[in-house]
This record gives structure tokens, sequence and C-alpha cells, in this order.
């Protein structure tokens, strides 16, 4: 597995979290809701009682990355951390930045080089190494689709 691009999953996945989580959330409100006929008897189908279940481990899976990818970044260089931070989190257009920061595309390339090197290492230093990532993430589809995708 590539840590560069594992790095670019983890942000990619954080930038789309919030939506993620609100799809997870109408998912589990359809199942409960599926969960009762018109008479108000409930259908006992493990099934959907599997997938509610399914679905408030990835939300939970996704807050927990969240925390973990915000502490990172803060605790990280300012410059390095703001760099991610903007092309991922929130983003700013590349020319955008650039002229903020007043550099040239070379320039850019290498601090975005060095940003990715800097936060996989401080991941690994909290124990966050591929390994785990792959344990606790790569199972999660959109996860995996995200991955391929980069």
């Amino acid at each position: 597995m590539n840590k560069e691009k594992l790095c670019k999953t983890v942000l990619v996945v954080l930038r789309n979290g919030k939506r993620t989580i609100k799809d997870l959330n109408r998912i589990i409100n359809a199942c409960v809701l599926n969960n009762y006929d018109f008479n108000g008897n409930s259908f006992n189908t493990y099934k959907q009682y599997e997938k509610i279940i399914e679905c408030i481990d990835i939300k939970n899976k996704l807050y927990f990355l969240n925390g973990i990818v915000q502490d990172t970044l803060e605790n990280m260089d300012r410059e390095l951390g703001l760099l991610l931070y903007s092309k991922y989190v929130k983003p700013i257009f590349f020319n955008k930045y650039k002229q903020m920061f007043r550099m040239s595309d070379a320039t850019y390339m290498r601090r975005l080089n060095k940003a990715y090197k800097s936060f996989t290492s401080k991941l690994s230093s909290e124990g966050y190494n591929e390994e785990w990532f792959n344990l606790n993430y790569m199972t999660i589809p959109f996860f995996i689709k995200t991955y391929e995708r980069i």
C-alpha cells in the first residue's frame, strides 16, 4: 500500500465525511422505519439490524478518523498542515493558494510532498500505520473506492 495514496485517501474521505454521515443516518432511519408494517407489527429481520449496526460502526469510525486527522493537522508544522487543510478539508484552488503564499508551481509541489510525508509520519508515530488502516478502514466500500480512484 502506497503511503502517499493512503494519506490522500484519508484526507478525501474526511472532506466527504459530513455528507457520508448524513447518508448513513438516512439509511439507518430507513431501516428503522422499514422495521414495522402498516399495522405496527414488527418485522423481526436480522438483516435490517445487521445493516443498522454496520452503518453505526462506519459512522463511529468516521468520527474517530476525523478526530485523528484534525489532531494530526494541528500538530504538524503550521505551513504544511495549512497546505493539506486548504487542499483537502476546505479546498482552496491551487492558483489562489499559490498567490496567497507567493510560490511557484514547483515550490507548491515540493511542499505538498513534504506535507504528505509529514502527515503520514505523524500518523505512524501515533500508531496509525498502514496495517491499522487496512484492518479498520479498508473494509469500508467507499473507503476502498476512494483509495482505488486516487
